[in-house]
């Protein structure tokens, strides 16, 4: 409490009574959602419009309460996100959603669908619900206990879903993902495919965290005391680039000291080996990447197949007007990882070859003349920013404005953090 401006900490009443009211209104979501699904509706859009002015109240303290009380959710909406950027994009389209299902709540005879058929509705609602708790709220210093919160699940429940992310000693926040299976790869009915993506099962018998970024300028400078990136006058919270293959292990070593954690690398007889049971920080596995960059997916992208799809989620050549660009800016996948595709390349762990036939954790070839990189980059057109596509060309002592890395950990030994 102590960080907010007085403006600010004067409105910590109102704020907490509307907050109280938001969780009230959750609980009579919760409660109507199956015997009465368009009141359920109708209390989704009032707490749509009760958080959205909450957020709208917190960033501007001067502004009289009764000013913003007679605005309505989509008057908010076009202000928060069109006018000042106050809101993320996916908070603005999940909003939108609400808005036109609030609508149905309007209308005793909707009364006769089901609450499946308006799970789009509670589905974003929570995606709203979990970011106004669990980011904006705790970025203005309001701590307020979460009692409950719309959702709808398989079993018509109404829960809090959460990704929860690690944060280390520099801010650098990790996505745990858990173990499991994926085809790699991309369908021979790909126009878009290369040779080297034949599709086959790869199992990952442990889970990872990795980071929910790829590493900033600000990050790198915290742990190697320089900043080697090309587009440096962008500022610390842009990726750091410009880095080599070399460069990402000796700054992965560094910061697993840092942290107290045991290094994963050593140079022997001039080649980096990997001691797989370090808990310290280390490049994910080509596997790793493309397992935690589908989130699930199948589909050449995270969100789908059309390259018109692309650029909610990527800076690639046709919108990022060839440079980096502030993370976090594009929507993220089911994981929670952000720029999983372009931005900058992701250098991996492994050198280019054939993909291995061992199914089970594959680490790549033990040689070879180029490690793989993967995600594409802001000079990238959708051919090399589908999540199967691996650039294999690249020497690991090479340095580019378009290369860089995400940090990785294994799920072993890591109860010390």
């Amino acid at each position: 409490m102590t960080d907010l401006s007085k403006d600010i900490t004067e409105k910590l009443d109102t704020v907490n009574r509307d907050i109280d009211r938001i969780k009230e209104l959750m609980e009579k979501a919760n409660e109507f959602k199956n015997s009465d699904p368009s009141s359920a509706l109708n209390k989704s859009r009032i707490i749509a419009e009760a958080i959205c002015r909450l957020v709208y109240s917190l960033e501007h303290p001067e502004i009289d309460e009764r000013i913003v009380r007679e605005k309505t959710l989509n008057e908010l909406i076009i202000i928060l996100y069109d006018r000042e950027n106050l809101i993320p994009k996916i908070i603005a389209i999940n909003l939108n959603t609400i808005k036109a299902f609030g609508n149905f709540g309007s209308h005793d005879q909707h009364n006769s669908y089901n609450n499946t058929s308006f799970q789009p509705c509670f589905e974003a609602l929570t995606i709203v619900t979990e970011w106004f708790f669990q980011s904006f709220l705790e970025s203005k210093k309001v701590k307020p206990v979460i009692t409950s919160s719309v959702s709808a699940n398989s079993d018509n429940e109404i829960k809090l879903r959460n990704i929860a992310y690690t944060i280390n000693s520099i801010g650098i926040e990790l996505a745990t993902i858990p173990s499991g299976g994926f085809i790699m790869g991309s369908p021979q009915n790909d126009n878009l495919r290369s040779r080297d993506e034949t599709q086959h099962k790869v199992t990952l018998s442990k889970g990872l965290i990795i980071g929910k970024t790829v590493v900033t300028q600000g990050q790198w400078i915290k742990v190697m005391g320089n900043n080697p990136s090309y587009f440096k006058e962008f500022g610390e919270n842009h990726p750091v680039e410009n880095v080599s293959w070399f460069d990402a292990i000796k700054f992965l070593n560094k910061l697993s000291e840092m942290d107290g954690l045991s290094k994963c690398y050593r140079e022997v007889d001039r080649e980096i080996r990997w001691n797989i049971h370090s808990n310290g920080y280390r490049l994910p596995t080509e596997a790793e990447w493309e397992y935690s960059a589908r989130a699930g997916s199948t589909t050449r992208f995270y969100n789908g197949d059309k390259e018109s799809l692309l650029a909610e989620i990527a800076w690639y050549k046709f919108n990022s007007a060839n440079s980096t660009h502030l993370i976090c800016q594009k929507e993220p996948n089911s994981f929670g990882l952000y720029d999983v595709l372009g931005n900058v390349w992701e250098w991996v762990w492994d050198w280019h070859d054939k993909y291995s036939p061992v199914e089970l954790d594959p680490t790549g070839p033990v040689s070879g003349s180029s490690r793989v990189c993967r995600g594409g980059s802001f000079k990238e057109d959708a051919k090399y920013c589908r999540l199967s596509h691996r650039r294999a060309y690249y020497s690991p002592s090479i340095r580019d404005q378009y290369l860089g890395f995400r940090v990785a950990r294994s799920l072993l030994n890591i109860s010390k953090q």
